[in-house]
């Protein structure tokens, strides 16, 4: 596995934090552009509100603690609520500012982009607001947002909720991977690598749809790559199926999973399921080789890193308690603090900056 997918390969918070340092005066410029600071007998300089974001969200301070540690180091006096505020207004600022100096970053790969696509979900901290799930679109070699939408826990993911973008090729898991879903691609004419489950859409080997398609002979093989069809609201649509077996270690991982999920369900675990979990079995619209559709499915990992930059290494996998619309404006700046982050991860990866 490519050494960029895993987490515990990243530089030390050290190389970070001089990689920001040196992007600081840059962003700090762009934030004085914006005049968000009106009243500045108060609020002296924007380095005084970024390092107000950073506290609040890296730190997980309170606006209470936040409104103190201002007033001791920083000398400005302003209440709970008046911080509260002035970060609602900071959020898009901030936002704007960091999409603008990655946009000068190059980029890793100049191959067609790679957009994953996921959801994850977020509570609130003391509160009894059911938890929020947040559907966003990462762009892989550089890990920043492309789009995210925020919703309630009960709206399933959907490809429906992004403005889908052409030359892109969209990377999702099995939640993505229905006959609906696919067939909204399609007809975006939208290219996609999707994780399949063979038990949530119906192949078959011709147009007509007379033939279901023989997964035990398949199965048979080490790696397999075949054309095949599905049929949604009396169109048929036609897609590559890509399958190749897990290494050993990842079957039993896989397995244990799989029983573990439909035991906490109360579900009886079929045989083909367990077979099934041995397996990565992709739909894709792309016509290349089957090794290359599956090592170009594994970078929809990144996205599972960026969820994981945000809520493991900054701690910020819990909102704090507050409404909806300040919930939206966490939101907000928790993206962009983990857009920025992920990015100087990557540019220290990469060596583009002597550190």
């Amino acid at each position: 596995m490519d050494m960029s997918y895993s987490i515990s390969n990243y530089p030390d918070m050290q190389e970070i934090t001089l990689l920001f340092a040196r992007r600081r005066r840059a962003l700090l410029r762009l934030l004085r552009k914006s005049h968000l600071i009106r009243r500045k007998r108060i609020i002296k300089n924007y380095s005084v509100l970024l390092h107000a974001a950073l506290l609040y969200f890296v730190h997980q301070y309170s606006f209470r603690r936040l409104a103190l540690h201002m007033a001791l180091f920083y000398h400005v006096s302003m209440s709970d609520t008046a911080w509260e505020k002035q970060l609602a207004k900071f959020a898009p600022v901030f936002w704007q500012a960091v999409q603008k100096i990655l946009s000068h970053t190059p980029a890793v790969s100049s191959s067609a982009p790679l957009l994953a696509l996921d959801a994850t979900h977020f509570s609130m901290q003391g509160s009894s607001v059911p938890p929020l799930r947040l559907h966003s679109c990462v762009a892989t070699d550089s890990r920043t947002v492309e789009q995210l939408f925020l919703s309630d826990l009960h709206t399933p993911e959907s490809v429906r909720h992004f403005s889908l973008r052409h030359g892109c090729c969209y990377l999702a898991d099995r939640a993505y991977a229905t006959s609906s879903q696919m067939a909204y691609m399609l007809e975006q004419n939208a290219d996609f690598i999707f994780r399949l489950s063979p038990s949530q859409v119906k192949l078959f080997t011709s147009p007509q749809c007379a033939q279901r398609l023989d997964f035990q002979a398949l199965l048979a093989q080490e790696s397999f790559s075949v054309h095949c069809y599905f049929r949604y609201q009396r169109k048929v649509y036609g897609i590559r199926l890509v399958g190749t077996l897990l290494p050993q270690e990842k079957q039993d991982t896989a397995i244990q999973r799989t029983r573990k999920k439909s035991r906490k369900k109360q579900n009886r675990t079929r045989p083909s399921t367990l077979e099934y979990a041995r397996w990565l079995l992709l739909a894709t619209t792309l016509s290349d080789a089957g090794p290359n559709i599956c090592e170009t499915y594994r970078k929809r990992w990144q996205i599972e890193l960026f969820f994981k930059t945000g809520k493991t290494l900054l701690n910020l996998h819990k909102l704090k308690r507050s409404s909806v619309q300040w919930a939206n404006h966490q939101i907000e700046l928790w993206m962009t603090i983990v857009t920025y982050i992920s990015a100087l991860y990557l540019e220290a990866q990469s060596a583009s900056l002597p550190l």
